[in-house]
């Protein structure tokens, strides 16, 4: 599919309207050429202590294992619907689910991105490697966050094995500050779209 988007929404707001088809930021992206596909997962929080209940594979900590689970279901929903390498707007904790989808598992193999546009993702040490393992399967990974007025995606950094919090993605191509939008503010106010680059961001860049 030429130019596709799939849009992941992050912890507890699978229900949220901006990644459905009416929503002001689905309508915008067909507007720019893009065909938006809704991902939807369990959105149930990882990397902290729950009582959600996945078998630990031992390999990796064992908080994570949520997330490497939903990772894998992004990868085969790729392929099953022929995306080769689609590109990708993520929203919060679904970084992680990204990543793990593009790192690959013992399960299932990695799956291609072009690229992957990150909006307030948590930068959690804890995902460091898995990351790391991704980064080869993603052509253009960008990170747009707010440094002053996201206090959720310090939260998101929660159990992380790291004191303190960081707003730039080491593994980001390129990271972009956007003061004043907070955590969900660049889903359904688009005015700073434009000014921080984000549409010239999302431009394809397969090659063969």
């Amino acid at each position: 599919m030429n130019n596709a988007l799939v849009l992941i929404h992050g912890t507890w707001t699978r229900s949220d309207p901006w990644h459905r088809p009416d929503s002001p930021l689905w309508q915008a992206l067909v507007t720019h050429g893009y065909q938006p596909i809704e991902f939807l997962w369990s959105g149930y929080c990882g990397g902290v202590p729950s009582a959600v209940i996945v078998p630990d594979a031992s390999d990796i900590k064992p908080t994570l294992d949520l997330w490497r689970s939903e990772g894998e279901k992004l990868a085969l929903f790729c392929r099953a619907i022929g995306l080769d390498r689609p590109s990708a707007l993520v929203h919060s904790h679904a970084l992680s689910v990204l990543s793990f989808a593009a790192a690959g598992t013992t399960f299932v193999p990695f799956q291609r991105f072009d690229t992957v546009l990150s909006l307030a993702g948590p930068v959690r040490e804890d995902m460091r490697m898995v990351r790391e393992h991704a980064r080869d399967h993603i052509l253009r990974w960008i990170q747009v966050t707010d440094p002053d007025g996201d206090m959720r995606i310090r939260e998101g950094q929660a159990f992380d094995g790291h004191l303190g919090w960081q707003y730039a993605l080491p593994e980001a191509d390129v990271n972009i500050s956007a003061p004043g939008t907070g955590h969900s503010g660049l889903l359904d106010d688009l005015s700073k779209w434009d000014t921080l680059g984000l549409w010239a961001a999302l431009d394809p860049l397969v090659v063969p």
